[in-house]
């Protein structure tokens, strides 16, 4: 995580540039090149440190919505 500085100073400088993206820290770049060679790896990595279940807790019964679209905009 970086500060709110850091990451104003980073778009300021980028927007000055003419950057159309800005990625910041830059060693995120290198992940980029990582996961288009290692798909499974990366995959992996990311569920072993970010998903994590907490086996005491309640399980939800809230269900994700199946569409965004509202019942009258769509058409069958």
């Amino acid at each position: 995580m970086e500060s709110a500085e850091k990451c104003g100073k980073a778009i300021v400088k980028s927007a000055c540039r003419g950057d159309k993206y800005v990625v910041e820290p830059s060693w995120v770049n290198s992940l980029y090149a990582l996961k288009v060679m290692c798909p499974d790896l990366v995959e992996f990595c990311n569920r072993f440190l970010f998903i994590t279940a907490d086996k005491t807790a309640p399980p939800t019964t809230d269900a994700p919505l199946k569409s965004f679209v509202p019942t009258e905009l769509k058409s069958d």
